[in-house]
C-alpha cells in the first residue's frame, strides 16, 4: 500500500444511519457496473460487492439525505459537495469502517482482498470538470487507497473523486434496496437483477408503457459464467429459482420471461413492479430498517411519541407499502411545489393517511 500523501485536504464522510433504499446512478452503472465488467465482479466474493454498495450508499446519503428525493435541501448539499469535496485536486474523500460491519468472523485477509480489488479495478487516470468548470484530475480505481488497522479492525478508504462524483450525480437512477445484498447469495443473481432494473421503457400501440428486453441464451451464459445445456435448462435451473425468490421476498421489481416465438435462442423479458404483500413475515423486515426509517421521519417531520407509534405500526404492518405511499407523498409535494417538511407531526400523519385511501 502507498503511504498517505502530505498537503491534502481530507473530507471524511460521517458515520450515519442510512436508508435501506438507495439510487444507483445509471451513468455510474453503465460505466463501472456494465455488462462487459460483470465477469470481473462475478469472480469476486460477495464481500467485495457488499463493500462497494455500502460506499455507494454512504456517498448518496451524505449528499441527498433520503437517496431518492431531489428537493431544495438536497440541492444545497449538492452545492456543498461540489465546492468542498470535488473543488480541489488535493481533496481526499475518506470513510472509516470496521470489519465487523461486513464480516462476523472478522477475516482480515478477505477484507484486505476486497479493498485491493476496488483499488485496482478500473485503475487509470481520470479527468472531469466540476461545477465551477475546473478540471479535476485523479487516478486509481473506485478507491485510490486504503489503510487497515490490524488491532482494532478499523479501515479507512480513500474514494476516487471521479467515481464519487459519478455516484452522487443527479441523473436517471434505479432504486435498489440494501437488504438485497443478503437475499442474493451469489453475485451472478445480483448482477442479473441489476440488469432487470435497467430495462428500457417502450410504448405499446394501446398507449400502455412496458419495460422489456431480449437477450440471446449464449449471451446470458457468457455474461454470467453459466454452462447450461440448453435454453430450457437455463430457465428451469437458473431463471425460475431466481424469479421465485424475487416474488417470495417482494423485492419491489420482478420479471417475466418466455422463449422468443421466432428464435428459440432468444429469451424475451418484461419487468414489472410488484404489488406490496401484507403477509410479509417480520423476519423479512429487519428491526434496523424500521428503526432507521422512523428515526429519519421523526427528525424531518417533528413526530411526537403518538405520531411515532402511528407510523411505526404502518411500517410493521407493511414496510414496502409504507415506502410506496411515502414516495407518493413526496412526489405529490414536488408536483404541487410544496416543501415536504412543511408537514409536521399530526399534519404529516394525516397526509400519509390520505394516500392510503387513494
Amino acid at each position: 500500500m502507498e503511504q498517505k500523501k502530505k498537503n491534502v485536504i481530507k473530507k471524511e464522510l460521517p458515520n450515519i444511519n442510512k436508508a435501506d433504499l438507495i439510487l444507483i446512478s445509471k451513468n455510474f452503472r453503465n460505466e463501472y457496473l456494465s455488462a462487459e465488467n460483470f465477469s470481473f465482479f462475478l469472480e469476486q466474493s460477495t464481500l467485495t460487492v457488499k463493500l462497494l454498495f455500502h460506499i455507494i450508499s454512504d456517498l448518496r446519503y451524505h449528499v441527498h439525505f433520503t437517496n431518492y428525493y431531489q428537493g431544495p435541501d438536497n440541492q444545497i448539499k449538492l452545492d456543498l459537495w461540489n465546492s468542498e469535496f470535488v473543488g480541489n485536486e488535493r481533496t481526499e474523500i475518506s470513510r472509516v469502517y470496521n470489519i465487523s460491519t461486513f464480516l462476523k468472523n472478522r477475516d482480515k485477509e478477505a477484507m484486505k482482498k476486497a479493498l485491493e480489488f476496488l483499488k485496482l479495478f478500473m485503475n487509470k487516470p481520470y479527468s472531469f470538470d466540476n461545477s465551477q468548470g475546473k478540471k479535476i484530475t485523479t487516478s486509481g480505481g473506485l478507491l485510490t487507497n486504503w489503510f487497515f488497522a490490524e488491532n482494532s479492525g478499523n479501515f479507512e478508504v480513500i474514494i476516487s473523486q471521479y467515481w464519487a462524483n459519478k455516484i452522487v450525480a443527479i441523473d436517471y437512477s434505479n432504486k435498489f434496496f440494501m437488504h438485497l445484498l443478503d437475499v442474493f447469495k451469489n453475485n451472478k443473481q445480483l448482477f442479473f437483477y441489476l440488469w432487470v432494473l435497467d430495462f428500457k421503457e417502450f410504448d405499446l400501440p394501446d398507449g400502455t408503457k412496458i419495460k422489456r428486453a431480449s437477450k440471446k441464451v449464449t449471451t446470458i451464459q457468457e455474461d454470467y459464467n453459466l454452462n447450461y445445456k440448453n435454453v430450457y435448462d437455463l430457465i428451469r435451473f437458473w431463471l425460475l429459482p431466481m424469479k421465485t425468490k424475487i416474488d417470495e421476498k417482494k423485492l419491489g421489481v420482478s420479471f417475466k420471461y418466455k422463449v422468443n416465438e421466432k428464435n428459440p435462442n432468444i429469451i424475451d423479458f418484461i419487468s414489472f413492479e410488484q404489488k406490496p404483500n401484507k403477509a410479509l413475515s417480520n423476519g423479512e423486515i429487519s428491526l434496523n430498517m424500521i428503526t432507521y426509517k422512523l428515526s429519519y421521519l421523526t427528525r424531518n417531520y417533528g413526530l411526537s411519541n403518538e405520531n411515532k407509534t402511528f407510523i411505526k405500526n404502518l411500517l410493521k404492518e407493511d414496510y414496502y407499502l409504507f415506502i410506496n405511499k411515502y414516495n407518493e407523498f413526496v412526489k405529490n409535494c414536488s408536483k404541487e411545489k410544496i416543501y415536504a417538511k412543511t408537514y409536521k407531526g399530526e399534519s404529516f400523519c394525516n397526509k400519509i393517511k390520505s394516500f392510503y385511501t387513494l
